[in-house]
């Protein structure tokens, strides 16, 4: 799957490979590549791959009959040990349905720094002229599982066949990448220039309980009704003329390139130690800030899906094509409540 833009010069790339054996009906090996292209630069993102060897590393010490070759006898030598009726205690999903009698939380959070760049090229006024781009991401996941099971088993694993099981969860998983890009003059006293801040997040939020009777054939799936805006997926990026003193970092000023169209009463955000001022300016007149809103509501559901965007630009793209990136920019996903349809009482009346 692939997609190259020709204004910017940048795409991505993403491949996926299966080998398939003739004697399995399982592949041998799985592997998934991402690749991102811009101004004939190659960034691979992503690399992720299964293969037998690390799959026999993994499970063939402890499960007897296991070979690692991803065939129909390692799934059922999995099955067998782990989901026999006749497992005794020591099963180790015995160990896992005890936990999720007591209550199980997991929670990790992974900051990765995926590049840091830094170019600098001397001038004929002495002052060095700074290129760095700097792109992190932090991955974060969140769970709570909590678990019932009436009655409960006390010999074998069997005994679940005639229990109700109910199981209440919920958490998230997403991650936040944050991307800096800075051009201009750098010395060990001061920098001065312009920089280019994003953040890109996606957040995956989840609550439901579920409740299992295999003897009854019945399957319950609950999903409480939303009652807050979710935020599913947010870009948010921006120019700044910036200067900076080594001996003051705290005094830091970051100014936006595009004047604010609203207040202009001379505001200043504090962001960290840096100050973000906007100052008031006369809007010009071919500014262009279009905020479009599109929703989606379902009174059955109780829910509603939100897309929202906002831009700031100025519309000199025929003629500079950095005015593209120049701007504020905003855009999100979300799910937002929605009063649902009441039912009609009985023996009400019309008139």
């Amino acid at each position: 799957m692939d997609w190259f833009s020709d204004d910017f010069l940048m795409g991505t790339s993403m491949e996926f490979l299966m080998l398939q054996s003739q004697s399995n009906i399982f592949p041998t090996e799985i592997m998934m590549k991402g690749k991102y292209f811009f101004i004939g630069r190659i960034l691979q993102l992503l690399e992720f791959g299964i293969r037998p060897e690390g799959i026999k590393q993994l499970f063939g010490a402890n499960i007897p009959g296991f070979r690692g070759d991803l065939s129909f006898n390692d799934l059922q030598a999995v099955l067998k040990v782990a989901f026999s009726p006749s497992a005794v205690k020591d099963s180790p999903v015995w160990g896992i349905i005890d936990s999720l009698k007591r209550g199980f939380s997991f929670h990790v959070t992974k900051p990765f720094l995926i590049f840091e760049t830094r170019y600098f090229q001397a001038t004929t006024l002495g002052l060095p002229i700074e290129i760095s781009k700097y792109y992190e991401t932090v991955n974060g996941f969140t769970a709570n599982l909590k678990a019932a099971v009436n009655p409960p088993a006390m010999e074998h694993l069997g005994q679940l066949l005639t229990s109700e099981i109910a199981l209440e969860t919920d958490g998230f998983i997403g991650y936040t990448k944050d991307f800096w890009l800075f051009h201009g003059i750098s010395t060990e006293l001061f920098q001065c220039g312009t920089e280019l801040k994003s953040k890109s997040s996606i957040t995956l939020p989840w609550k439901f309980s579920a409740k299992v009777n295999i003897r009854e054939r019945k399957f319950e799936l609950d999903f409480p009704p939303c009652k807050e805006p979710v935020e599913l997926i947010s870009v948010k990026s921006n120019v700044y003329a910036v200067s900076r003193n080594i001996e003051a970092p705290a005094l830091a000023k970051m100014t936006p390139m595009m004047p604010v169209a609203m207040d202009a009463n001379n505001e200043i955000v504090r962001s960290g130690a840096a100050i973000v001022r906007s100052e008031p300016q006369v809007v010009p007149p071919n500014l262009w800030h279009p905020a479009p809103k599109v929703c989606a509501e379902s009174v059955v559901y109780g829910l509603g899906m939100c897309v929202e965007s906002e831009l700031q630009r100025a519309y000199y793209r025929e003629e500079y094509p950095l005015y593209y990136f120049m701007g504020y920019t905003h855009f999100a996903l979300k799910i937002v409540p929605v009063q649902p349809i009441k039912p009609v009482r009985e023996g009400s009346t019309w008139s």
